[in-house]
């Protein structure tokens, strides 16, 4: 019997108490989950243990009518729930064995809470099935270990003794990387994809041959996510980066493309749209920045003169959104067209779609504003129209849900970012991409609501520093994510995949070089093997 993959159908997720007895506390632990469930996943029990108490012995093999009924019972399941609450204890031996040994990659059970499994069989069309389900079942308060972390104590299931059941958890999390995923057209190699980052390295808005090969000497990364690339003029925010809106930037990035392709990699242009983050400076006319409100970031732009008050920006007229929409669109056609596999649009970072989506920069009266529908409007609009431009399955967009950057408040980033993840589902974009600033729970929630592949770059405190390798293979590994976006580590490292295999050692990146300037901190950072070959790398 196998899972039912119905598209629509919601997930089965199958209740297994550990104790079973008559008012234990597993029970009530298990039906707290199961409610929680309700409306995100079917539920069925199986009070194992309290139907073949044979189970609770720890003698002898075995017994075949426990494996027999396992088997069936999660045959049909996409999960399995199994309560063990403090008062009865872990599970007996007896049911991890016959879990294991019935197929299912059991993952260890934690006393207090119900410890959910997801199986392992194939994933319909598009995947993502087991990770989403990751998402809502830790949203009903579920715990999902890793698979082969049993908890101490417990007898290891003769199906664990392998050569793997040796290697150091940050080895075996660490590999998780190194898997295949498809995300919209693309089968991407691995899993440790490149952040974009503004490397300010283009006059004129075009972009150089050193460009071209700062990517292409990071084409091993599963996918590659350039640099915010304005869609027009005015939608620039800073000195000296590219753009996407003329025959020469097509040209320039053309070259790009090609490089990172000859090397074997693929690539997406990040639209970014800068709205209030803007300045006259930066535009011919000498015009003001636009934005969905006349309220400024309270930030400062950067330039060879000194720094620059952002000025309160010129509120966008209902009529000039469809304009504004066009230019994402026309940006996006000219990606394709310049060779890239795809394009990010950029949701996050104070920039204009959030802008829009957040209700302290958003205080408009129209279709555009007011109720979190109204400000998720322009997203889904850009997004819609991307999609149909260059084809869904090439489009995806960054959202940064409670980022701080460029002055963003939001006082509703629970509810916002589920809601526009819902939203933007029926477009069938290729992905959705988050930059956390903390909000964990957030991620989760959107996890959940979203039904394609989610990208992450993990920040789960802001107080902890630059997103990591280690922080993305525990990500990775928990299901938040299908693939991690890492930043400085591929700018400072470009074979970051063979260190990562490698376990190091790893090139500090110099922060003094990251914005604009020639090689230095852009193209020569060392390879390991160019290391080791000197000596410098053991």
């Amino acid at each position: 019997m196998g899972v039912d993959r119905t598209p629509g159908r919601l997930p089965l997720v199958l209740g297994i108490p550990a104790d079973g007895r008559t008012g234990s506390a597993d029970l009530a632990v298990l039906r707290t989950a199961e409610e929680r469930l309700s409306g995100s996943a079917r539920t069925a029990r199986f009070p194992l243990c309290a139907d073949l108490p044979e189970c609770r012995s720890a003698d002898g093999p075995v017994p075949p009518r426990l494996v027999r009924e396992l088997y069936r019972a999660v045959a049909a399941a996409d999960a399995l729930l199994i309560s063990a609450a403090e008062d009865g204890g872990p599970p007996p031996p007896r049911l991890l064995s016959a879990l294991d040994w019935a197929g299912y990659p059991f993952g260890g059970v934690l006393t207090g809470t119900p410890a959910a499994v997801i199986g392992a069989g194939a994933e319909p069309a598009g995947g993502g099935v087991r990770a989403r389900l990751r998402a809502v079942l830790r949203a009903a308060g579920a715990r999902v270990p890793r698979s082969g972390a049993l908890p101490g104590g417990l007898p290891r299931p003769l199906h664990f003794l392998s050569d793997t059941a040796t290697t150091c958890e940050d080895e075996r999390t660490m590999t998780g990387y190194f898997e295949p995923v498809s995300v919209g057209a693309l089968k991407l190699p691995n899993r440790l994809l490149m952040a974009p980052m503004t490397r300010s390295r283009a006059p004129r808005g075009i972009v150089g041959p050193a460009t071209a090969e700062y990517y292409a000497q990071r084409a091993a990364a599963g996918l590659i996510i350039a640099e915010g690339i304005q869609p027009s003029v005015r939608g620039q925010g800073y000195i000296d980066t590219p753009g996407l809106h003329s025959a020469d930037q097509v040209a320039a990035w053309r070259e790009v493309t090609g490089a990172v392709h000859a090397a074997g990699g693929r690539i997406f242009a990040q639209i970014m749209h800068s709205g209030r983050i803007g300045h006259p400076v930066l535009y011919p006319d000498g015009g003001l920045p636009v934005a969905p409100s006349a309220i400024a970031s309270g930030e400062r732009l950067y330039t060879p003169d000194g720094l620059l008050e952002h000025p309160v920006p010129r509120a966008l007229a209902t009529a000039e959104i469809e304009e504004v929409v066009d230019e994402f669109t026309e940006a996006s056609r000219n990606a394709i067209d310049a060779g890239f596999d795809g394009v990010e649009l950029h949701g996050s970072n104070g920039y204009l779609i959030q802008q829009f989506l957040a209700d302290g920069t958003n205080r408009r009266t129209d279709r555009y504003g007011g109720s979190r529908a109204n400000r998720i409007r322009f997203a889904a609009e850009v997004a819609a129209a991307v999609a149909e431009a260059i084809g869904p399955e090439r489009t995806g967009m960054r959202i940064g849900p409670g980022t701080p950057n460029n002055g963003i408040t939001e006082s509703d980033t629970a509810e916002l970012y589920p809601e526009l993840a819902r939203a933007l589902a029926p477009i069938d974009l290729a992905y959705l991409h988050i930059a956390e600033e903390g909000h964990r729970e957030v991620t989760e929630a959107v996890r959940a609501a979203w039904p394609n592949a989610l990208l992450l770059n993990p920040h789960p405190d802001p107080a902890s520093g630059a997103r990591t390798t280690e922080s993305g293979a525990e990500a990775l590994a928990a299901g938040l994510a299908d693939a991690i976006t890492i930043g400085s580590e591929w700018l400072a490292n470009p074979d970051l995949d063979v260190r990562v295999k490698a376990g190091g050692p790893f090139n500090d990146p110099d922060p003094a070089t990251f914005y604009g300037g020639g090689e230095q901190g852009y193209t020569d950072y060392p390879r390991l093997d160019a290391l080791q070959a000197s000596g410098a790398g053991r």
